[in-house]
């Protein structure tokens, strides 16, 4: 029996629960030493959108509205209308193709960005993208760092749940993870 002042009866992961309505699980698992979950999850595009929103809204982001999201084999596009100052805002579309790297590190890998529409280079896509990042992740995180067209989050942020692999599919994205549970109820 779980008692009632556990973090699964916390409301901000009830909330976040609620910003991710609509994903499925497919070929659930419960596996044994650690207890844990093991299956395929796919995140339809709306919950992709609405999980990227509750994110901005709880790190109290301010320079990105007007979120938008378009899933492609093997690509996500988010556009975003950017506040450069109090008064100027811009619209930036940032493809990407999250992969799993070796070490099971979330790679998310920055195709192409447009500002105003307009491709930048990958040369200037680098200079730029240092500050971007600043902006989507804005504490100071060990786990997060930018590489040459790169985001790179390690696996130890996922806090007890493992990403095996990860497939963008034109309706949304496919993950396939195992959640330790005993580790997640804890934190």
């Amino acid at each position: 029996e779980i008692p009632l002042n556990s973090t699964i009866y916390n409301s901000e992961v009830l909330e976040f629960l609620n910003s991710i309505a609509g994903i499925k699980a497919e070929n659930l698992e419960i596996i044994s030493d650690p207890v844990s979950l093991q299956g395929t999850l796919f995140a339809p595009k709306e919950a992709i959108l609405n999980g990227i929103n509750y994110f901005l809204e709880k790190t109290e982001n301010e320079k990105m509205n007007n979120l938008g999201l378009y899933t492609e084999k093997e690509s996500i596009t988010i556009s975003v209308d950017y506040k450069v100052t109090k008064k100027i805002s811009t619209p930036i579309e940032v493809k990407i193709s999250p992969k799993l790297n070796d070490n099971k590190d979330l790679v998310i890998n920055i195709d192409e960005l447009k500002l105003l529409d307009i491709k930048l280079p990958k040369w200037i896509v680098n200079l730029i993208m240092d500050s971007f990042i600043k902006d989507w992740f804005p504490e100071e995180d060990k786990n997060i760092e930018f590489t040459e067209g790169a985001v790179i989050i390690n696996k130890e942020s996922f806090n007890g749940v493992e990403l095996e692999n990860l497939e963008v599919e034109n309706k949304g994205l496919r993950i396939k993870l195992v959640i330790n549970l005993e580790e997640t109820i804890k934190k």
